[in-house]
């Protein structure tokens, strides 16, 4: 998909068809190389973002090591992608959002306790451990439970929590 197209920004596109079809892998495909539109496109879903400045082969070369599960990009752009992530300071990072109560709660589900034995182990109702984890949802945008705990553990809640 292309970033500027007619009537619909791509990736405000991207956005709306993920929504409705989150499994399907959309590539953005543009002339645009700044970073503002490949970060949006990014953090809006894309699977990759290729230039139309690449050669054929290189371009179905790219396309293959999406099939394979990797993440196509044009030459330098993952550069200036980690540049980014090094440089953003640690409060801007999501787990920052979360109040030490519910990185206490994630941490221990992350854990493998059930919502049970963590408001036991808190002495609050199930009932408060689920509402901490629907808004540990919301607030790190996330889909599902299984994506909050692989979030957790790549993050070291389940071992510092």
């Amino acid at each position: 998909m292309d970033i500027a197209m007619p009537r619909c920004n791509g990736v405000e596109a991207l956005r709306l068809i993920k929504r409705e079809l989150p499994e399907i892998k959309i590539v953005m495909m543009t002339s645009i190389d700044d970073d503002e539109n490949l970060f949006n496109a990014i953090k809006s879903g894309a699977s990759g973002y290729l230039l139309k400045s690449l050669h054929p082969e290189e371009l179905f070369s790219l396309l293959a090591e999406l099939e394979r599960g990797e993440i196509p990009l044009s030459g330098g752009l993952a550069a200036r992608i980690l540049h980014a992530v090094a440089c953003e300071p640690d409060n801007a990072r999501p787990e920052h959002k979360l109040s030490p109560r519910q990185k206490k709660v994630l941490g221990m589900v992350a854990r493998g306790m059930t919502y049970k034995e963590v408001a036991a182990a808190l002495n609050l109702r199930e009932r408060t451990i689920k509402y901490h984890m629907e808004r540990i949802q919301e607030l790190l945008q996330l889909e599902n439970r299984t994506q909050l705990i692989a979030y957790a553990a790549q993050n070291g809640f389940d071992r510092s929590w």
